[in-house]
């Protein structure tokens, strides 16, 4: 008798089974997955730098170029990563001082945005002043062709943007060993840079 019993509960559960099963044929709705903005590894970069508005870069005089790497992870596998270089610059220039190669989608986590910035020619090289800025701004949903500032991102049909950029910025001393005693490179700390 309690094999009988055993077999009527499996049979029902069977039934059930059979009962619920149905085909769906409607799309089953479902979010896209979220956007998550590249992540900057500030430990990894070069120069080195140290979290703060104050990341100083000496310059050798010998020296005619720097280079940078901007380590980043990126969650969003298939993106393209963009960048854009500015050294002294106000955000209502147009343009970028330096050439930043668009990293296309690698399948891996782990990225670098890499470029050099000259000492001897373009904005540093010009310009008398010993402290220069240095930015990079990084973005994986590229920029805004029309209207805004070199900072802005593309935006959704509401008119909110779709990503934020990933900013770095340094200070770059140019040595020229024709400082007075006083010019140190802690006083670059007190020049006004253009926001």
């Amino acid at each position: 008798m309690a094999c009988r019993l055993h077999l009527h509960v499996v049979a029902a559960v069977g039934v059930g089974w059979a009962a619920g099963a149905c085909l769906v044929t409607d799309p089953v709705p479902y979010q896209p997955s979220e956007n998550i903005p590249p992540i900057v590894l500030w430990r990894q970069m070069t120069p080195r730098v140290t979290p703060g508005p104050f990341n100083a870069v000496e310059v050798p005089p010998a020296q005619s170029s720097i280079a940078f790497t901007v380590p980043i992870l990126e969650y969003n596998l298939d993106d393209q990563i963009d960048c854009r270089v500015f050294i002294d610059v106000k955000i209502d220039e147009p343009g970028p001082d330096v050439e930043c190669a668009s990293l296309p989608p690698s399948g891996s986590r782990d990225r670098e945005v890499t470029f050099t910035v000259s000492t001897t020619a373009g904005p540093i090289g010009r310009e008398p002043t010993k402290c220069h800025k240095v930015m990079v701004v990084i973005s994986d949903r590229g920029w805004r062709t029309s209207g805004g500032t070199f900072l802005d991102v593309p935006v959704d049909g509401g008119g909110r943007p779709v990503t934020a950029p990933a900013i770095v910025q340094w200070i770059v001393w140019v040595d020229d060993e024709a400082l007075l005693p006083t010019e140190q490179i802690a006083d670059c700390a007190a020049v006004t840079f253009p926001e």
